[in-house]
């Protein structure tokens, strides 16, 4: 567990992760923990990209977003079972750091809707005149299911067996600096409505300014759960992101919590 934490809306928590002799029977989970009307509350946060084989993965973020503005520890539960061979986690470089500034953030309002709304229709965002979508297909919705309970950009997969594709861009010149910035990244929560796991997030493109991001194959969506996913931006300015998706997506993808981070240049 780590030391007492005070959890702000840019902290980013991170930490390398090594596993020895892997074997399915063996599980690492990742916790919030605080205290509450003199309880002690355990709750679980969804890692993606912890290994699941005999490997390293280095830089696994820690999606802290729902706990902004609270003070509690970070703690790794380790599951595992007697087996020959001596398996373990290993875990290395844990890092809370408040950095990097947060350059955009979308939250898609903070008022549950009780009917969906057309991307080019609604109005709550929190950064107004950013997004539009092509075909007017993608919505804004309020999915009860998700372990998130917030409005998310829905990608709708089709109506009535009319596969739908779209293409949502973010205009950000008006948001974003110029200059002064670098490292940027580009992170969101996703997940999907439909109780299948294991659906690879390159089933949508991601670009900015026409370039397109590269998205690790092995990343999947949860049904019902919002993992974070981060990706790199390799310029230090941006104009526009553009989340792209085909008539042969094959499952509802929701995102939500869109955030841009740049490092400050000295």
């Amino acid at each position: 567990m780590t030391p007492l934490l005070k959890i702000n809306p840019n902290s980013e928590f991170t930490f390398d992760c090594f596993a020895e002799n892997y074997i399915s029977t063996i599980t690492l989970a990742i916790y919030f923990i605080n205290e509450a009307d003199g309880k002690t509350i355990f709750t679980e946060i969804p890692v993606d990209r912890i290994p699941a084989a005999s490997k390293g993965q280095k830089n696994i973020e820690v999606n802290l977003t729902a706990f902004a503005g609270k003070t509690g520890f970070i703690g790794f539960k380790f599951t595992g079972f007697p087996y020959r061979k001596k398996s373990a986690y290993k875990i290395d470089n844990i890092k809370l750091t408040n950095k990097r500034e947060i350059l955009f953030w979308e939250s898609f309002g903070n008022t549950p809707m009780k009917h969906p709304q057309r991307i080019n229709n609604f109005t709550g965002y929190d950064n107004p005149k950013v997004f539009q979508a092509k075909n007017n297909h993608a919505d804004i919705r309020y999915p009860k299911r998700f372990y998130l309970k917030s409005n998310v950009m829905y990608c709708v997969l089709g109506y009535r067996d009319k596969p739908y594709s779209d293409e949502i861009t973010m205009n950000v010149s008006h948001i974003i600096p110029d200059t002064g910035y670098k490292n940027l990244t580009l992170s969101f929560d996703a997940g999907t409505t439909e109780d299948r796991y294991g659906t690879p997030l390159n089933k949508i493109s991601i670009k900015c300014d026409g370039i397109p991001l590269y998205i690790n194959p092995k990343w999947t969506l949860a049904g019902s759960i919002f993992k974070k996913f981060s990706l790199d931006i390799p310029a230090k300015t941006i104009n526009q992101v553009s989340f792209s998706y085909s008539d042969n997506l094959n499952i509802n993808i929701a995102i939500d919590n869109i955030m841009i981070k740049g490092e400050r240049e000295n």
